[in-house]
């Protein structure tokens, strides 16, 4: 008996020096012994920092495990929400009375410029930790602002919802921790009214399609109003995922579609209500067919209205092709010595009895032209063009040089 209960007081002693030392302990109250409980009976959650006495049923945990969820910070590498967030996770581990020990091991966690703001500063809890963290890399944002932008939030276009989520938990922390600090304490009152305006302001900031669907015993607390969204992001997600597998699946399609020999078509449009663009002759494109085109087509100097307000200028097109220079010209012979109005540019008639130069002439006589009218016949036939007199040069041969001298 006295062997047995020396053992049982060394093991006591090692393990109360283990756990100062390096572990922590926590027992949940549901790992007690079991009870017959009634079905009506609802089982109370279980709290992480509720100590027990049964020896048997403690959960260790280690600092390591605690430390390893949170990540480095300098300052600038990771958002400093981030950082806060994984630091109340890992306290939220642990029990009260190892928070300081836990504090000196986030320390550890911090570099560089981050590590330089928390130096030789009063540290003791997780709490003051953030504090020193949100000072030197925080928002410079008021109580007043935080609660403005929480009150517009919303779910912006192509966003998750649970990037969603988290923007409205960080808002509300940062409401929180800038209300502690002023006050230097925590009132349950402003609490609550930050949890119902956080749950007001999250619902309405989500689509039409997520409100009708939310009843009103999801809007009592925020909580609930995370977890009825979430739900719901997944169902959609499960319906298009539904749709996007019955397009794809053979069995929703017709025969013919199913069938390799014919290509699926689009849909075209009526075609009544779609305008087709004239086709242009085979010759405008292609070089074989431009000796024997139409001049019509072929000259680029062809207009269908003629201006006389102004004078007639011919601009060409900016082409450097030399074949397109020689086709400009009109070319008799290769219409095969047909008769050819200089005028309209148009084969078959001469320029005497081109109608289109006697339309123009009659109403240039009768005063109705938009030219003026003492301006004649564009082309006239009979009237001889007025030139220049040739100056004659007369030269002498060597000869009569000679015989002069």
């Amino acid at each position: 008996m006295d062997r047995e209960s020396e053992i049982a007081a060394r093991k006591q002693e090692i393990a109360k020096k283990w756990q100062d030392v390096e572990i922590t302990r926590y027992d949940p109250a549901t790992y007690s012994t079991r009870q017959e409980i009634p079905h009506d009976y609802h089982l109370p959650q279980p709290s992480l920092r509720i100590n027990s006495s049964h020896d048997g049923l403690n959960i260790k945990v280690s600092f390591r495990e605690a430390m390893e969820s949170v990540p480095y910070f300098d300052g600038y590498n990771i958002p400093l929400a981030r950082f806060t967030r994984a630091c109340r996770r890992a306290r939220e581990i642990i029990p009260p009375t190892a928070e300081r020990n836990l504090t000196k091991l986030l320390v550890n966690k911090l570099g560089n410029r981050a590590y330089y703001a928390v130096e030789d500063e009063p540290c003791e809890t997780v709490s003051d930790l953030i504090d020193l963290l949100t000072g030197a890399f925080g928002s410079p944002k008021t109580l007043d602002q935080y609660r403005g932008e929480l009150s517009t939030i919303f779910l912006k276009p192509g966003e998750h919802v649970l990037d969603y989520i988290s923007r409205v938990k960080d808002l509300r922390t940062a409401i929180l921790d800038t209300e502690r600090r002023e006050k230097r304490a925590s009132d349950p009152h402003f609490i609550n009214e930050i949890d119902s305006l956080t749950t007001r302001s999250f619902c309405d900031g989500l689509p039409f399609e997520y409100r009708i669907q939310m009843g009103p015993e999801t809007r009592r607390r925020h909580t609930d109003a995370f977890a009825a969204a979430k739900a719901i992001a997944k169902r959609r997600e499960l319906d298009k995922q539904r749709e996007a597998d019955r397009q794809r699946d053979t069995r929703y399609r017709a025969d013919r579609d199913r069938d390799n020999r014919f290509p699926a078509e689009m849909g075209r449009p009526l075609a009544h209500s779609t305008p087709h663009r004239r086709e242009s002759p085979p010759y405008v494109n292609n070089s074989r067919y431009q000796a024997n085109a139409p001049q019509q087509y072929k000259s680029f100097a062809y207009t269908p209205e003629r201006r006389f307000n102004s004078p007639q200028r011919r601009t060409p097109p900016h082409n450097n092709d030399s074949s397109i220079e020689r086709h400009r010209t009109p070319n008799t012979n290769s219409f095969g010595n047909k008769e050819y109005c200089k005028y309209c540019k148009i084969p078959g008639h001469r320029i005497e009895d081109c109608r289109k130069r006697q339309h123009n002439n009659n109403l240039r006589e009768q005063g109705n032209a938009n030219g003026p009218s003492r301006r004649q016949d564009v082309a006239p036939a009979d009237e001889p063009k007025h030139t220049r007199p040739v100056n004659t040069i007369e030269t002498k041969t060597e000869e009569n040089n000679h015989a002069q001298e």
